[in-house]
């Protein structure tokens, strides 16, 4: 796209509004947590997982939380049913809240 100028999705805020762009050369939006976890589910068995944990750094009780497992390996073949159900309001498991 010749003559265009591709700007990141921060952008159109961060021209309009000095103060975003202070807080976001600061970087100091989240604070970041890695590890591993291992979950015993009752149908998807051991499941060991990547963990990741960002806190909002304005509020340490909001945090949002993904556990992953490596593509190709048995934990992640064990999620997809998982998933599948949790996608799917109809279907029930017997003792469980899914």
């Amino acid at each position: 796209m010749a003559g265009w100028t591709v700007y990141p999705p921060t952008a159109p805020a961060s021209l309009r509004d000095e103060r975003f762009r202070q807080w976001w050369a600061a970087h100091d939006v989240a604070v970041r947590d890695t590890g591993a976890q291992h979950l015993r589910h009752p149908v998807g068995g051991d499941l060991p997982l990547d963990r990741n944990a960002v806190t909002w750094a304005a509020d340490p009780d909001l945090q949002i939380i993904v556990r992953t497992a490596e593509p190709g390996t048995p934990c992640h073949d064990s999620l997809r049913p998982l998933a599948s159900w949790a996608a799917d309001p109809g279907h029930g498991i017997s003792g469980s809240s899914v």
